[in-house]
């Protein structure tokens, strides 16, 4: 779904679309159970893409996982990283 083909429809759109495909049949997933676990939390307004990094991450013994991003640094198995200065 493009976004043109999302507005007007809740923002919990893309999520539903993406949990309906995944339980589609014949589609495969790689990691469905790392797939599932971020659709958990982008269910609570985190970020998909940065929670399929962590889920990613946890599942192969990756953690903890480096951030510059605050928000997602808040979540548990994240380290925010802090910027130097330059000069």
């Amino acid at each position: 779904m493009g976004a043109a083909r999302l507005r007007g429809r809740p923002p919990s759109a893309p999520r539903t679309v993406l949990e309906r495909l995944v339980g589609t049949r014949g589609v495969v997933v790689d990691d469905i159970d790392g797939v599932i676990d971020a659709l958990e939390h982008f269910r609570q307004d985190d970020d998909l893409a940065d929670q399929l990094i962590l889920a990613r991450a946890a599942r192969t013994g990756a953690l903890p996982v480096l951030s510059f991003d605050q928000r997602f640094s808040a979540c548990e198995g994240v380290e925010l990283l802090a910027a130097e200065p330059l000069g």
